[in-house]
């Protein structure tokens, strides 16, 4: 009965430590998710004096194209490595801009004004020293790579 027992149970225990990344020696730990700044005064801080990008994302409920946004491009690992180590991110919700604080609603009509806003997502991406190197309207559907890819060429 005990040798019967174990032959059942081992290959679901090798499974399972399969499925869960354990039997994988070589495998990378998925990147954790990102945590925007607490604002944009608090984001352009660390750009300067990280080296990092300023990547402001303007968005809102019910966005179909910023729903995919976030899933194909911000929820990608590959994206969210880059971010950790390359990226100080703001994310404006559109619908919740009237809970921000009065420094941080200076910001964000700047910025939307800035950038242009007329539909979203709308994203901005600035150098640490504050100069716009990079808008853009809407989601095609360009891969995370890309995306990456784009913004490694604009790092300080």
């Amino acid at each position: 009965m005990r040798l019967l027992m174990t032959a059942t149970i081992r290959p679901l225990v090798v499974l399972w430590l399969a499925a869960n990344g354990f039997l994988c020696p070589g495998a990378r730990a998925e990147a954790p998710p990102l945590q925007p700044e607490s604002g944009y005064a608090a984001a352009t801080a660390r750009a300067k004096r990280d080296g990092r990008l300023v990547f402001v994302m303007f968005k809102q409920k019910d966005c179909p194209h910023c729903e995919k946004f976030t899933a194909k491009v911000l929820d990608a690992p590959e994206f969210r490595e880059f971010a950790r180590d390359h990226l100080a991110l703001v994310i404006y919700d559109l619908d919740r801009s009237g809970s921000l604080s009065k420094a941080e609603q200076s910001h964000y009509n700047r910025l939307f004004d800035a950038l242009k806003v007329k539909s979203t997502p709308t994203i901005g991406v600035f150098a640490p020293d504050g100069d716009r190197i990079l808008r853009t309207q809407g989601y095609a559907g360009t891969p995370a790579s890309r995306i990456v890819a784009q913004l490694r060429a604009k790092l300080p």
